[in-house]
């Protein structure tokens, strides 16, 4: 025989709503909460217009947010405002709920202080005991769960000398440096590995945990929805600071003709240096005349051929000026000097008294100091340079002075060229402090003109209140 069951938060919703229930979707929502009453996961598809983010959505948070079960609805960044919105538009009247909006980030306060975290864990008790519903990204859930392994990955991965009697302990060891300060920050991040693991009891079985996703497709995509989040020590970039210093000496030359000046302040021009920046100065208005730059809003490049004609020369000879104040570079020319000194000194005395007989083997090929920056110039102006330049380089340069000259030849060769193409503002950019200040002011007009779902919006790394609602490469040489 044919039952009927009746539940009143069914006709509740349709009153609050204003929907009338169909059949299909009361068997969806009816398939959903009987999958989360026996712990298993279930999916349904349904098209376009069915219902499933303004009747399937917030009916489930009714019926399963019972005080027991912290429920949460996690849908696509793009989706979170207006499903947010939709939950508080459900839930404002007659049957009220709280929504709330989680998000975390590795690097906010929420993911560097414990205090932060237990806070975080506290309103989502708080939450789950008001029967509330919180709205989330699946970045904020991927963000919050690689953060506790990678507070996991810290403790396990500890150096292997922290747990050493300090006698056996190499000299010269990080670990016996700063020991103290070392084992105080493994418990640091074991402490809040452990808060971590409070906030993920919440969401499991254990607990009852509820996620509604919305967009599943789109959420549990490998490649559509995927969070990179590299863990371990942090390590500087190779190269660096000169890799960013460099491009920024470049430019200067490049901004020197309408400045006047360069930025650097330890800056001490000469001659040479002068005469440097007017030639490229030089080249730059000659390709305004010939239409190969334009001028507006800054020197654009628009003909590659005429940048490897005219400005690259002198570019090479600026970059050349930067390198020869290295130290690789600098220590690899004063040695051909101090041999070039000495070479003249051992003529010298094989001229009055004779010379000796040459080593065996085969030797270093001679070099003076200035065919030794003709080379140089020569293997920075090329990509692919000539054997002798190569030669002279392999020969004359330390490893690490060898990265430096590679480095200065591909921002020469091939990056200045596609940097001086693109336009400010229209390929890449920041916004002014006068862009943002009247984005402020359009989007504070647009808001208070548009009608209100909810009273607080989401405070970015803790669960904010929100009103009343329901579901929402190294170069190497």
């Amino acid at each position: 025989p044919l039952t009927a069951r009746f539940d009143p938060r069914f006709l509740a919703f349709e009153f609050t709503s204003g929907f009338l229930l169909r059949r299909r979707q009361v068997e969806l929502v009816l398939d959903f909460v009987g999958a989360a009453r026996e712990g298993r996961s279930s999916v349904h598809q349904m098209i376009m217009g069915a219902g499933k983010t303004t009747v399937v959505g917030p009916l489930l948070a009714l019926l399963l947010a019972d005080g027991r079960s912290l429920v949460m609805q996690v849908v696509p960044s793009a989706l979170l405002p207006m499903s947010r919105s939709v939950a508080r538009t459900s839930f404002s009247h007659v049957i009220t709920k709280r929504v709330y909006t989680f998000s975390f980030e590795r690097c906010g306060a929420e993911g560097t202080s414990r205090a932060a975290v237990e806070a975080l864990c506290a309103k989502l008790k708080r939450a789950r005991e008001q029967r509330a519903l919180v709205c989330s990204t699946p970045e904020a859930v991927k963000s919050l769960m690689l953060k506790y392994l990678d507070l996991l990955s810290s403790v396990q991965c500890a150096d292997e000398l922290l747990f050493v009697p300090r006698a056996r302990v190499p000299r010269g060891s990080d670990v016996l440096r700063r020991p103290k300060e070392i084992a105080e920050e493994l418990q640091e991040n074991a402490r809040m590995a452990d808060a971590l693991r409070e906030v993920l009891r919440l969401w499991s079985g254990e607990e009852r945990g509820v996620a509604l996703l919305d967009e599943v497709d789109l959420l549990l995509h490998p490649l559509m929805s995927e969070l990179n989040f590299p863990i371990g020590k942090k390590e500087p970039l190779p190269l660096s600071p000169l890799r960013w210093e460099l491009p920024l000496h470049l430019f200067d030359a490049i901004f020197f003709r309408s400045l006047g000046r360069i930025s650097a302040s330890n800056f001490h021009p000469d001659q040479r240096l002068v005469d440097i920046l007017k030639r490229l100065a030089a080249a730059l208005a000659q390709g305004e005349k010939e239409l190969a730059i334009q001028r507006s809003p800054h020197p654009v490049l628009l003909r590659d051929e005429f940048y490897h004609a005219e400005v690259k020369p002198p570019m090479a000879e600026w970059a050349l000026v930067w390198l020869l104040e290295q130290k690789p570079v600098a220590e690899a020319v004063a040695a051909v000097a101090e041999e070039e000194a000495a070479g003249e000194e051992s003529a010298a005395g094989r001229e009055g008294g004779g010379g000796g007989g040459g080593a065996e083997g085969t030797e270093r090929v001679a070099v003076s100091e200035e065919e030794l920056r003709a080379r140089m110039l020569e293997y920075v102006s090329n990509l692919v340079p000539g054997g002798a330049a190569c030669a002279v380089v392999q020969q004359r340069f330390s490893p690490a002075a060898i990265q430096l000259l590679n480095l200065a030849r591909e921002w020469v060769c091939s990056f200045m060229p596609h940097c001086l193409a693109k336009i400010n503002r229209v390929k890449y950019g920041l916004l002014s402090p006068s862009d943002i200040e009247r984005f402020e002011r359009s989007s504070s007009s647009s808001s208070s003109e548009a009608p209100a779902a909810g009273p607080t919006p989401s405070v970015r790394g803790r669960l904010g209140p929100g009103g009343i609602g329901g579901l929402g490469g190294a170069v190497v040489g």
